[in-house]
């Protein structure tokens, strides 16, 4: 993390050269240009915005869920999180969280790559650690109307990458549905399963979250820092990295066909079904009184 402040780009809008009509709506409360962010700790909002006009600050949450150093013992109950929300709101930043809890948990052992993959597969561990989220998102989503993001695991997802079969996350397990959390009932036991654990308690308990994930494009296992491709071999790295770490799981009502929105949670999708069955129920009510208001005219 290093022993001062860094800067931070975080791309807070898609590029201006796409047509607007391509472009995906933007969340309430999102920048709707390039802004960019800086580390920041706690307490430092009021001196960072009288130096900048930078619109995120960040902060690594960080300790690891069973070693009684995690982020959640730094103030009482976890109350570091809402310290840090209130402050930022206080002076206009979106808040960002470096969330990196699962090296420094135990068991671990080993490279950091050998002990994620240790922790993401021990059912203790990982009971821990899905506790941990829930209370984070229950301090985020503490204020609604506020933005916040979550980075979600830097470098996890490359090292995971390492270890799929065929680059899809499906192929590596995971402790999910095993710990007994009602809310990851259903959830398969992979690093997907996990991926939608942490969608499924941010749906629940903190929509007004961003979820943000790592570019660790040395998943790959072709570094373009380091070994400099091609343009074309870097489009093709980048594609594999988007195969293994954005694939999309869809809901589908087989009643209807209507398909989940890729950033649509199952309540909203639930939701808009049941709008667009009471839309289609009014649209035939008003067909069969037009179809018979004739006849009915002729018994009058």
């Amino acid at each position: 993390m290093g022993s001062g402040r860094s800067v931070l780009v975080w791309l807070a809008t898609v590029f201006l050269s796409y047509p607007v009509a391509a472009q995906a709506p933007l969340p309430q409360g999102w920048p709707d240009r390039l802004e960019l962010g800086m580390m920041d700790g706690p307490g430092g909002s009021a001196a960072m915005r009288a130096t900048t006009g930078f619109a995120f600050r960040y902060q690594y949450l960080a300790g690891g869920v069973n070693t009684n150093r995690g982020w959640a013992t730094w103030n009482h109950n976890g109350e570091f999180v809402r310290y840090y929300v209130e402050d930022s709101r206080a002076h206009g930043f979106i808040p960002v969280f470096t969330y990196y809890m699962m090296f420094h948990s135990l068991p671990g052992g080993g490279s950091e790559g050998d002990a994620n993959f240790t922790n993401v597969n021990n059912v203790s561990t990982m009971t821990a650690y899905y506790n941990d989220l829930i209370l984070l998102f229950q301090k985020a989503g503490a204020f609604p109307q506020q933005r916040v993001v979550l980075h979600v695991e830097p470098d996890f997802w490359g090292y995971m990458q390492k270890r799929t079969a065929s680059d899809d996350a499906r192929s590596v397990p995971a402790k999910v549905s095993e710990t007994g959390i009602p809310q990851l009932a259903g959830l398969p036991s992979t690093v997907s399963g996990f991926a939608q654990a942490i969608a499924r308690f941010r749906d629940e308990y903190a929509p007004n979250v961003i979820l943000g994930y790592h570019l660790s494009v040395w998943g790959t296992n072709v570094d373009i820092t380091l070994q400099d491709p091609s343009d074309p071999a870097w489009s093709k790295q980048f594609s594999t990295w988007l195969s293994a770490n954005e694939s999309v799981e869809l809901l589908m009502s087989p009643t209807t066909g209507e398909v989940s929105s890729p950033d649509e949670s199952e309540r909203d999708f639930r939701g808009r079904l049941q709008h667009k069955g009471r839309e289609v129920r009014d649209e035939e009510v008003e067909r069969l009184r037009k179809e018979y208001a004739p006849k009915e005219a002729a018994l009058k």
